[in-house]
């Protein structure tokens, strides 16, 4: 494990998603037969209509259409790719184990169908097995926690949601990079992160309906706190590689909720003081500021950051803040106390938009706190540096003598563990380092970048600070441990 080239950055975190594990389940309603049982090729998969009368909408938010290749509808211009399902473990005897992994081209209510096959570069995979009332279905759809803001699930499917991996892609979407070469990438970066894939067909502008949204958790905007930081991880690009991509439009907005996770809104007068409320908001009055807006096509992943603040600062190029004056008295930012995410894709003719690591942290009480992160000022000895995997499994010997092993992984990436000692640093550092493991005795996590070869850019837990003995002869200098756990 190399060790560190760049400061260390952490910040209590206030909103985070890695979109690392969001399936969900539904099981067959009626026995399928698949097409090596003498089924046709556009059998209809029958859902347990117990679970869900209409699965296009909430919780599952299904996709269906698929492409073909001569016109018809829908036809390769208009259309895209549907959800993704896992089929099984199958409990028939005869396909007994079997698991197929199969994209919906149309769906209607509890019934999918038309699983045609077309020239093979549609991707496109028919199952062949038989599988049994009440066998597994896993669907991949939209994130967990997020709820689909758009009509165009309804009447106009061109407008889908997919989980992804950072590299890996699903099977039935093709990227502009997907055949870029891989030399020198590490393993965890592409294999083992997972993001969300927003993607559409719609060339249409001012469809700004077609978009997911997060409520975060109760108190996770202060509004004392100075300044914040938004970042994640972004691309824009298309779908299929033989489709061209025009009037690409994508966004991502943070806005401030009251403790019911309703938005804050813009009021005629302030009922306490009695003057007019200020405040950054939208045209529909709600109190939102934009972090990104995209029309430029990215090649593979870009990072993006964004201060956050009631408290200008003219001098910071990329900040936006919610107010216009920095005396916040009489503001609605006070009202604030959840934070709101907005994932947008508005518009896009065969347009896909990648979004992983969605963070919002603060260094509030720390000397760094109008940074909204902290940057340790200083480097840990390299010798000290240790990362290694959350244990996940254990080894019980049998009464035989044998070995069998146990796991507990739920996960498809790891979890690390991460531990450094800052050796006769400024005193002022281990005092924000304790200010900062305070944050965490009160419920809070912590983000760091360690910016260490071969692990997350980005991790969220918790960290502990033990002091040691200094070697140094001034007061001024303090020797610690920084232990991190990702959560």
């Amino acid at each position: 494990m190399s060790s560190s080239v760049d400061n260390w950055e952490l910040g209590v975190v206030a909103f985070y998603d890695s979109f690392e594990n969001y399936d969900r389940f539904a099981k067959f309603g009626v026995q399928y037969d698949g097409i090596a049982a003498g089924a046709s090729w556009d059998t209809a998969i029958t859902l347990d209509s117990s679970i869900c009368s209409d699965y296009m909408l909430s919780p599952f938010y299904l996709h269906g259409w698929l492409p073909t290749t001569s016109g018809g509808t829908p036809n390769p211009a208009d259309a895209l790719f549907g959800s993704e399902l896992i089929l099984g473990p199958s409990t028939d005897e005869t396909y007994d184990g079997t698991i197929e992994k199969v994209s919906i081209r149309t769906i209607s209510g509890y019934t999918i169908s038309a699983f045609t096959k077309y020239a093979s570069n549609t991707h496109m995979t028919v199952p062949t097995a038989t599988y049994a009332v009440g066998d597994q279905i896993l669907i991949r759809t939209v994130p967990l926690g997020w709820s689909a803001r758009s009509v165009a699930f309804g009447s106009n499917k061109t407008f889908g949601v997919c989980p992804i991996k950072r590299y890996n892609e699903r099977d039935s979407l093709l990227w502009l990079t997907a055949n870029a070469a891989i030399q020198g990438l590490d393993d965890y970066s592409y294999e083992s992160m997972r993001g969300v894939r927003l993607y559409c067909n719609n060339s249409t502008a001012g469809n700004s309906s077609q978009d997911l949204q997060r409520v975060g958790d109760v108190n996770s905007f202060i509004p004392g706190v100075r300044r914040w930081r938004f970042s994640c991880s972004y691309r824009l690009g298309q779908c299929f590689d033989r489709f061209p991509i025009v009037n690409q439009r994508a966004y991502i907005q943070a806005g401030i909720a009251d403790a019911t996770g309703d938005y804050i809104t813009r009021g005629d007068a302030d009922t306490v003081l009695g003057a007019a409320e200020l405040g950054s908001f939208d045209t529909d009055g709600l109190l939102v500021g934009q972090v990104l807006g995209a029309t430029t096509l990215t090649s593979g992943w870009t990072e993006r950051e964004a201060l956050v603040s009631a408290y200008p600062n003219t001098d910071t190029d990329n900040e936006w803040s919610f107010s216009s004056a920095e005396d916040t008295s009489k503001q609605a930012y006070n009202r604030g106390n959840r934070w709101i995410v907005r994932l947008m894709l508005t518009q896009g003719q065969n347009t896909a938009f990648d979004v992983d690591d969605v963070v919002i942290e603060h260094a509030h009480g720390t000397s760094q706190e109008a940074n909204g992160y902290y940057m340790i000022d200083d480097f840990p000895d390299p010798e000290t540096i240790q990362v290694q995997p959350v244990e996940i499994w254990k080894r019980n010997r049998l009464a035989n003598g044998s070995l069998k092993q146990i796991t507990t992984d739920v996960y498809e990436r790891p979890k690390f563990i991460l531990s450094a000692e800052f050796r006769d640093v400024d005193v002022a550092i281990y005092q924000d380092m304790r200010t900062l493991e305070a944050w965490v005795k009160r419920g809070y996590m912590i983000a760091l970048r360690p910016k260490i070869e071969g692990i997350p850019s980005v991790m969220v837990g918790v960290i502990r600070i033990t002091k040691n003995a200094s070697r140094h002869w001034s007061l001024n200098r303090a020797t610690f441990t920084l232990e991190f756990e990702e959560a």
